[in-house]
């Protein structure tokens, strides 16, 4: 399916361009002191300039990544997709400070840009931990190949509240210094909101080839359930979904130059994913490059799948895979061609993965 549109919010500011300079450069968008409403015990934050304790925060930042992307729409079924963990979670916060007026729920994102882009098509919220943004760009793709639309937006959005950031500071999976995505030292991930946004359309459909930035040539996904928030450490639930996005796509390892891993810089993580990968790719994980967005912009949540796919647009047409911002040294024990600097992108197919809680897996092959 072709790629024809993109949109991004982050802590880097409002657009692609934004994003794709912070990236490419090794940019950080994370803040040592950044603070919530309640606390700022929660190490080193990537905040967008959207001001806190307002109502329907993750809606308005969804409509601002959305409202970027020019459609062409005429006598065409538009069909919605939102990726998100939280949802409105804030309205559901401030309904337990005696604001029971505040209106919340996972549905209300989709169901607000269905309202604002008038969408025919289906409308639809999907929400498997931090493997949604992967999983709604592969529901997308299935709408468009069922007919059930003919243009699919699909958004990725989360934003930071005390409750998220308290559940991961009791997982013990918080770095209170900037992390290290698959570094040697690294010691945990730091959280990040914001909200990406994609469109999809059949690239026979006419003029879709022509306008297309890139394409989604397959996807897959496997489901671990070795531990409620731990991944399999073998890395066999990430394999598979790689091997099926892989197959989806009609293509080999071979033909992957390049991958953007989910990258959260915990430990277990890390790990798991290099297992996946060396399961998929052999000795070739030692050449093949390798980076994580997530130590500019944080863990976005919902977003990162959406956010991973556009920076995978953006470095096929500049021909650049990304550093990892923040790492150091990279791991010797994972054995990862990691990236540390710009690297020339030697082909125009990528590979990105994302793994959530519950053992969900996911991963996308993207091309120009």
């Amino acid at each position: 399916m072709a790629i024809t549109g993109v949109g991004a919010v982050t802590a880097f500011g409002t657009g692609v361009d934004a994003l794709w300079r912070g990236i490419s450069t090794g940019g950080r968008a994370l803040k040592a002191h950044a603070r919530l409403l309640d606390s700022n015990d929660y190490g080193p934050l990537a905040l967008c300039d959207l001001p806190l304790g307002e109502s329907r925060r993750a809606t308005r930042l969804a409509l601002a990544a959305a409202q970027q992307i020019s459609l062409t729409r005429e006598h065409r079924r538009l069909a919605i997709v939102v990726a998100t963990t939280l949802g409105e979670m804030d309205g559901f916060l401030a309904a337990q400070k005696d604001q029971p007026e505040e209106q919340w729920g996972y549905g209300a994102i989709a169901a607000e840009l269905g309202r604002e882009f008038r969408a025919e098509g289906p409308v639809q919220t999907v929400s498997v931990a931090c493997a949604s943004g992967n999983a709604a760009i592969a529901l997308g793709r299935e709408w468009l190949v069922d007919q059930l639309a003919d243009v699919v937006m699909v958004v990725g959005v989360d934003v930071l509240n005390d409750f998220v950031c308290s559940g991961f500071l009791a997982l013990r999976a918080i770095d209170r210094d900037l992390c290290r995505p698959f570094d040697r030292d690294r010691g945990g991930l730091n959280l990040g909101e914001a909200a990406g946004g994609i469109v999809l359309e059949r690239a026979s459909d006419s003029g879709a080839s022509s306008r297309a930035l890139a394409f989604v040539c397959g996807s897959g996904s496997a489901l671990d359930g070795v531990h409620m928030t731990g991944p399999d450490p073998s890395g066999r639930g990430l394999a598979r979904a790689i091997a099926a996005a892989l197959s989806d796509a009609e293509m080999s390892p071979d033909d992957i130059t390049a991958v953007s891993a989910h990258g959260t810089a915990t430990r277990f993580n890390d790990a798991m994913e290099a297992r996946a990968l060396q399961q998929v790719f052999g000795e070739r994980t030692k050449v093949l490059p390798t980076h994580s967005i997530k130590g500019a912009v944080g863990h976005t949540l919902g977003a990162a799948g959406v956010l991973d796919a556009i920076v995978c647009v953006r470095a096929l047409h500049a021909g650049i895979w990304p550093p990892t911002s923040g790492i150091g040294e990279p791991d010797p024990a994972l054995e990862l061609d990691v990236t540390t600097a710009p690297r020339v992108l030697r082909g125009k197919v990528v590979l990105s993965t994302a793994a959530g809680f519950g053992g969900i897996n996911s991963a996308l092959v993207i091309a120009q």
